[in-house]
Protein backbone atom coordinates (compact mmCIF):
# COMPACT_ATOMS: atom_id res chain seq x y z
CA UNK A 1 0.00 0.00 0.00
CA UNK A 2 1.20 3.51 -0.76
CA UNK A 3 1.51 6.34 1.74
CA UNK A 4 -1.85 7.83 0.75
CA UNK A 5 -3.65 4.65 1.79
CA UNK A 6 -1.90 4.66 5.18
CA UNK A 7 -2.82 8.32 5.63
CA UNK A 8 -6.48 7.53 4.92
CA UNK A 9 -6.44 4.66 7.42
CA UNK A 10 -4.88 6.92 10.05
CA UNK A 11 -7.53 9.57 9.41
CA UNK A 12 -10.31 6.99 9.80
CA UNK A 13 -8.83 5.80 13.10
CA UNK A 14 -8.45 9.35 14.40
CA UNK A 15 -12.02 10.11 13.37
CA UNK A 16 -13.33 7.04 15.18
CA UNK A 17 -11.42 7.99 18.35
CA UNK A 18 -12.84 11.53 18.20
CA UNK A 19 -16.41 10.27 17.74
CA UNK A 20 -16.04 7.89 20.66
CA UNK A 21 -15.50 10.90 22.90
CA UNK A 22 -19.21 11.34 23.52
CA UNK A 23 -22.00 11.18 26.05
CA UNK A 24 -25.66 10.24 25.64
CA UNK A 25 -28.29 12.90 24.88
CA UNK A 26 -30.03 13.96 28.09
CA UNK A 27 -33.77 14.47 27.50
CA UNK A 28 -34.06 16.25 30.87
CA UNK A 29 -31.79 19.23 30.23
CA UNK A 30 -34.04 22.17 31.06
CA UNK A 31 -34.28 25.77 32.23
CA UNK A 32 -36.99 28.35 32.80
CA UNK A 33 -34.44 31.17 32.87
CA UNK A 34 -35.79 34.18 30.88
CA UNK A 35 -32.50 34.63 28.97
CA UNK A 36 -32.67 31.00 27.85
CA UNK A 37 -36.08 31.59 26.30
CA UNK A 38 -34.74 34.75 24.63
CA UNK A 39 -31.92 32.68 23.16
CA UNK A 40 -34.24 30.01 21.77
CA UNK A 41 -36.86 32.33 20.25
CA UNK A 42 -34.87 33.76 17.29
CA UNK A 43 -33.59 30.31 16.33
CA UNK A 44 -37.15 29.00 16.39
CA UNK A 45 -38.43 31.95 14.37
CA UNK A 46 -35.71 31.65 11.73
CA UNK A 47 -35.61 27.89 11.20
CA UNK A 48 -38.79 26.36 12.67
CA UNK A 49 -41.57 28.93 12.64
CA UNK A 50 -45.00 27.41 11.95
CA UNK A 51 -43.96 23.84 12.81
CA UNK A 52 -46.17 22.69 15.70
CA UNK A 53 -45.46 25.77 17.78
CA UNK A 54 -44.73 25.31 21.46
CA UNK A 55 -44.35 21.52 21.27
CA UNK A 56 -41.52 21.78 18.76
CA UNK A 57 -40.04 24.78 20.59
CA UNK A 58 -39.70 22.63 23.72
CA UNK A 59 -37.78 20.00 21.74
CA UNK A 60 -35.51 22.67 20.24
CA UNK A 61 -34.86 24.04 23.71
CA UNK A 62 -33.91 20.69 25.24
CA UNK A 63 -31.56 19.80 22.37
CA UNK A 64 -29.85 23.20 22.21
CA UNK A 65 -29.43 23.36 25.99
CA UNK A 66 -27.91 19.88 26.04
CA UNK A 67 -25.53 20.88 23.25
CA UNK A 68 -24.67 24.00 25.25
CA UNK A 69 -23.89 22.27 28.55
CA UNK A 70 -21.93 19.53 26.77
CA UNK A 71 -19.88 22.15 24.90
CA UNK A 72 -19.33 24.20 28.07
CA UNK A 73 -18.03 21.14 29.94
CA UNK A 74 -15.88 19.64 27.17
CA UNK A 75 -15.86 21.50 23.82
CA UNK A 76 -14.56 18.59 21.72
CA UNK A 77 -17.04 16.03 23.05
CA UNK A 78 -19.98 14.83 20.96
CA UNK A 79 -23.52 13.99 21.98
CA UNK A 80 -24.62 10.47 21.03
CA UNK A 81 -28.25 10.66 19.96
CA UNK A 82 -30.60 8.07 18.49
CA UNK A 83 -32.30 8.56 15.12
CA UNK A 84 -34.65 5.64 15.77
CA UNK A 85 -38.29 6.62 16.35
CA UNK A 86 -38.73 3.67 18.71
CA UNK A 87 -36.19 5.11 21.14
CA UNK A 88 -38.45 8.05 21.97
CA UNK A 89 -41.37 7.21 24.26
CA UNK A 90 -43.05 10.43 25.32
CA UNK A 91 -45.50 8.69 27.68
CA UNK A 92 -42.77 7.10 29.80
CA UNK A 93 -42.50 8.01 33.47
CA UNK A 94 -38.76 8.38 32.78
CA UNK A 95 -39.41 11.18 30.27
CA UNK A 96 -40.63 14.08 32.39
CA UNK A 97 -40.59 16.61 29.53
CA UNK A 98 -42.36 14.21 27.14
CA UNK A 99 -39.60 14.47 24.54
CA UNK A 100 -40.64 12.55 21.43
CA UNK A 101 -39.39 11.57 17.98
CA UNK A 102 -39.83 15.24 17.00
CA UNK A 103 -36.23 15.44 18.20
CA UNK A 104 -35.16 13.71 14.99
CA UNK A 105 -36.78 16.45 12.89
CA UNK A 106 -35.10 19.13 15.00
CA UNK A 107 -31.69 17.50 14.41
CA UNK A 108 -32.32 17.45 10.65
CA UNK A 109 -33.21 21.15 10.51
CA UNK A 110 -30.25 22.20 12.68
CA UNK A 111 -27.87 20.13 10.53
CA UNK A 112 -29.26 21.61 7.30
CA UNK A 113 -28.88 25.10 8.80
CA UNK A 114 -25.22 24.40 9.52
CA UNK A 115 -25.63 24.82 13.27
CA UNK A 116 -24.57 21.29 14.21
CA UNK A 117 -22.00 18.82 12.96
CA UNK A 118 -23.86 15.64 12.04
CA UNK A 119 -22.22 12.21 11.91
CA UNK A 120 -24.74 9.55 10.96
CA UNK A 121 -24.76 6.34 12.97
CA UNK A 122 -24.62 2.81 11.61
CA UNK A 123 -25.21 -0.80 12.60
CA UNK A 124 -23.35 -3.85 11.28
CA UNK A 125 -25.80 -6.76 11.63
CA UNK A 126 -23.13 -9.34 10.91
CA UNK A 127 -20.78 -8.10 13.61
CA UNK A 128 -23.67 -6.94 15.83
CA UNK A 129 -21.94 -3.64 16.48
CA UNK A 130 -22.39 -0.04 15.49
CA UNK A 131 -22.53 3.55 16.60
CA UNK A 132 -25.45 5.90 17.08
CA UNK A 133 -25.42 9.34 15.46
CA UNK A 134 -23.02 11.91 16.93
CA UNK A 135 -23.63 15.67 16.94
CA UNK A 136 -21.96 18.77 18.32
CA UNK A 137 -22.24 22.53 17.67
CA UNK A 138 -20.51 24.14 14.70
CA UNK A 139 -18.81 27.55 14.82
CA UNK A 140 -21.99 29.58 14.12
CA UNK A 141 -23.81 27.95 17.04
CA UNK A 142 -20.73 28.17 19.26
CA UNK A 143 -20.61 31.93 18.64
CA UNK A 144 -24.26 32.10 19.74
CA UNK A 145 -23.36 30.14 22.89
CA UNK A 146 -20.49 32.51 23.63
CA UNK A 147 -22.79 35.54 23.31
CA UNK A 148 -25.63 33.99 25.33
CA UNK A 149 -26.79 35.86 28.43
CA UNK A 150 -27.06 32.71 30.54
CA UNK A 151 -24.56 30.21 31.88
CA UNK A 152 -24.33 26.55 32.96
CA UNK A 153 -25.63 27.41 36.43
CA UNK A 154 -28.91 28.51 34.86
CA UNK A 155 -29.54 25.03 33.45
CA UNK A 156 -30.75 22.02 35.40
CA UNK A 157 -33.54 19.45 35.34
CA UNK A 158 -37.36 19.58 35.63
CA UNK A 159 -38.64 19.19 39.18
CA UNK A 160 -40.65 16.06 38.35
CA UNK A 161 -37.82 14.01 36.85
CA UNK A 162 -38.14 10.40 38.01
CA UNK A 163 -35.78 9.38 40.82
CA UNK A 164 -36.86 5.79 41.49
CA UNK A 165 -35.78 3.61 38.57
CA UNK A 166 -36.67 -0.02 37.86
CA UNK A 167 -34.43 -1.78 35.32
CA UNK A 168 -33.89 -4.99 33.45
CA UNK A 169 -31.05 -6.23 31.23
CA UNK A 170 -31.11 -7.99 27.90
CA UNK A 171 -29.41 -11.39 28.47
CA UNK A 172 -27.81 -11.27 25.01
CA UNK A 173 -26.20 -7.83 24.87
CA UNK A 174 -26.55 -6.77 28.55
CA UNK A 175 -28.29 -3.58 27.47
CA UNK A 176 -30.16 -1.98 30.37
CA UNK A 177 -33.77 -0.92 29.90
CA UNK A 178 -35.87 1.16 32.28
CA UNK A 179 -39.14 -0.61 33.15
CA UNK A 180 -42.47 1.15 33.64
CA UNK A 181 -44.24 0.50 36.96
CA UNK A 182 -47.22 1.60 39.03
CA UNK A 183 -46.51 3.75 42.07
CA UNK A 184 -46.96 2.33 45.56
CA UNK A 185 -46.73 3.88 49.00
CA UNK A 186 -43.12 2.69 49.15
CA UNK A 187 -42.05 4.16 45.79
CA UNK A 188 -43.72 7.44 46.72
CA UNK A 189 -41.89 7.44 50.05
CA UNK A 190 -38.53 6.86 48.31
CA UNK A 191 -39.27 9.55 45.71
CA UNK A 192 -40.16 12.04 48.45
CA UNK A 193 -36.92 11.37 50.30
CA UNK A 194 -34.90 11.74 47.08
CA UNK A 195 -36.68 15.00 46.25
CA UNK A 196 -35.56 16.43 49.60
CA UNK A 197 -32.03 15.07 49.15
CA UNK A 198 -31.69 16.51 45.63
CA UNK A 199 -33.02 19.86 46.85
CA UNK A 200 -30.28 19.87 49.50
CA UNK A 201 -27.63 18.99 46.91
CA UNK A 202 -28.81 21.79 44.58
CA UNK A 203 -28.11 24.32 47.34
CA UNK A 204 -24.75 22.74 48.25
CA UNK A 205 -21.46 23.57 46.53
CA UNK A 206 -19.35 20.41 46.11
CA UNK A 207 -16.00 20.80 44.38
CA UNK A 208 -12.31 19.89 44.18
CA UNK A 209 -10.57 23.30 44.31
CA UNK A 210 -7.22 21.90 43.14
CA UNK A 211 -8.74 20.22 40.06
CA UNK A 212 -7.84 22.47 37.12
CA UNK A 213 -9.92 20.66 34.49
CA UNK A 214 -12.22 17.66 33.99
CA UNK A 215 -9.36 15.28 33.23
CA UNK A 216 -7.55 13.41 36.01
CA UNK A 217 -4.38 11.85 34.68
CA UNK A 218 -2.94 8.63 36.15
CA UNK A 219 -0.14 8.72 38.65
CA UNK A 220 3.39 8.22 37.40
CA UNK A 221 3.95 4.47 36.99
CA UNK A 222 0.22 3.79 37.34
CA UNK A 223 -2.18 2.28 34.84
CA UNK A 224 -2.37 4.03 31.48
CA UNK A 225 -5.92 5.27 31.86
CA UNK A 226 -7.54 8.56 32.67
CA UNK A 227 -10.61 9.60 34.59
CA UNK A 228 -12.87 12.46 33.59
CA UNK A 229 -14.79 14.28 36.29
CA UNK A 230 -17.31 17.05 35.79
CA UNK A 231 -17.90 18.46 39.28
CA UNK A 232 -20.68 20.77 38.14
CA UNK A 233 -24.12 21.31 39.67
CA UNK A 234 -25.95 19.10 37.11
CA UNK A 235 -23.84 16.10 38.15
CA UNK A 236 -25.45 16.05 41.59
CA UNK A 237 -28.82 14.58 40.67
CA UNK A 238 -29.32 11.35 42.63
CA UNK A 239 -31.54 8.40 41.73
CA UNK A 240 -32.13 4.96 43.20
CA UNK A 241 -31.80 2.17 40.65
CA UNK A 242 -33.35 -1.26 41.18
CA UNK A 243 -32.47 -4.27 39.03
CA UNK A 244 -34.06 -7.41 37.54
CA UNK A 245 -37.48 -5.75 37.48
CA UNK A 246 -37.68 -6.06 41.25
CA UNK A 247 -37.72 -3.51 44.04
CA UNK A 248 -36.02 -6.19 46.15
CA UNK A 249 -32.86 -6.09 43.99
CA UNK A 250 -30.37 -3.23 44.09
CA UNK A 251 -31.70 0.16 45.07
CA UNK A 252 -28.31 1.84 45.29
CA UNK A 253 -27.95 5.59 44.92
CA UNK A 254 -26.35 6.83 41.68
CA UNK A 255 -25.67 10.16 40.00
CA UNK A 256 -23.17 12.12 42.09
CA UNK A 257 -19.92 12.90 40.30
CA UNK A 258 -17.99 12.10 43.49
CA UNK A 259 -19.01 8.45 43.17
CA UNK A 260 -16.61 8.00 40.25
CA UNK A 261 -13.86 10.06 41.85
CA UNK A 262 -10.54 8.16 42.23
CA UNK A 263 -9.63 7.37 45.82
CA UNK A 264 -6.60 9.68 45.86
CA UNK A 265 -8.83 12.64 44.99
CA UNK A 266 -11.72 12.02 47.36
CA UNK A 267 -9.93 13.57 50.32
CA UNK A 268 -9.57 16.77 48.28
CA UNK A 269 -13.34 17.29 47.97
CA UNK A 270 -14.73 20.47 49.57
CA UNK A 271 -18.36 21.05 50.57
CA UNK A 272 -19.43 24.71 50.70
CA UNK A 273 -15.73 25.70 50.55
CA UNK A 274 -14.88 23.55 53.58
CA UNK A 275 -12.60 20.47 53.48
CA UNK A 276 -14.01 17.00 54.07
CA UNK A 277 -12.67 13.87 55.68
CA UNK A 278 -13.28 10.21 54.87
Amino acid sequence: MNDNVFDIIDEIKERAIALNNSRTFDVHTWSEHPEVNEFIEPIYQKYFFGRKGDIRKKHIKVLLLDLYVNWSEEPERYIAISQNNNDYYAASRYNALKISRLTIDVITVLAEAGLIEYNEGFYDAERKSGRVTRIRPTEPLIRMFQEARFGPLDIGYPDDRETVVLRTRDPEDSRATDVEYEDTDETRRMAGMLARYNALLRSTFIDIPTLEGPEIKPKAGGEDKRCFLSPHHRAKFIRRIFNRESFEMGGRFYGGWWQSCPKEWRSKIFINDKPTSE
